[in-house]
């Protein structure tokens, strides 16, 4: 099965383009073939596997709590068995070949960055948010290279509620990262939809200004989030 999904999802990264401006981002639509996009949908994980970012120690006291994720391994014994097999092979070829489509879309920009091929690790989290979230304008962890968010929602109903992209009002403020900023400090550029088998994703810049605009709507919002990581040695 997922050599035939490679094959789709290779030739949707080679077909797509990387736009440069604010900051380098991209957009695929149908990133998944169709049948394995459903086979997500029929194993979304229950809540009762997830955990706010909080209890897992990696983010601060400032961040909402209405956000749970689980970090996908290819061994995940505590699953069900009728989700487990699903989660660890998907998370196998998530960490394996599509790293290395991943990788070479944006290589580079992270030649460019870092001047050579560095070291990096890449994480999958299954991720939900609640009603009430949102997430004021940052540029993410000084340690992340590629954020990619893949949206899975059962239909467009909802698409007013994807990332959306910033620019601030001063247009000589950056961040290294780190800090979430006040909305009213920055000007709403764009939204990504929040649509069915939708990615978005960017590289990470002292400019890549992103977040959730306050989700009011009593709504779950299912997406992965693909983050790559580098790793100092």
């Amino acid at each position: 099965m997922f050599s035939d999904v490679t094959n789709y999802v290779k030739q949707k990264f080679d077909t797509a383009i990387i736009n440069n401006d604010p900051y380098p981002h991209i957009q695929i639509d149908d990133i998944f073939p169709a049948d394995f996009y459903q086979q997500i949908l029929s194993h979304k994980i229950d809540e009762n596997f997830l955990a706010t970012l909080r209890e897992l120690k990696r983010v601060g006291s400032a961040y909402p709590d209405t956000r749970k994720v689980l970090s996908l391994k290819p061994s995940m014994p505590f699953l069900p068995d009728n989700y487990r097999s699903f989660w660890e092979q998907a998370a196998s070829w998530l960490l394996g070949d599509f790293e290395r489509m991943v990788l070479e879309k944006f290589e580079p920009y992270t030649i460019g960055r870092f001047g050579l091929k560095p070291e990096l690790h890449a994480e999958t989290l299954y991720t939900y948010d609640r009603s009430t979230y949102s997430l004021g304008p940052h540029t993410d962890s000084v340690k992340k290279v590629i954020t990619l968010l893949i949206y899975l929602p059962e239909d467009s109903s909802l698409s007013h509620l994807g990332t959306s992209m910033y620019t601030p009002i001063d247009n000589n403020f950056t961040c290294e990262g780190g800090p979430h900023h006040k909305f009213h400090q920055f000007k709403l550029l764009k939204t990504a939809p929040y649509k069915p088998n939708t990615l978005f994703g960017f590289f990470k810049t002292n400019n890549s200004f992103h977040g959730v605009e306050p989700i009011k709507e009593n709504i779950r919002r299912d997406l992965l989030i693909y983050d790559v990581q580098y790793i100092k040695r």
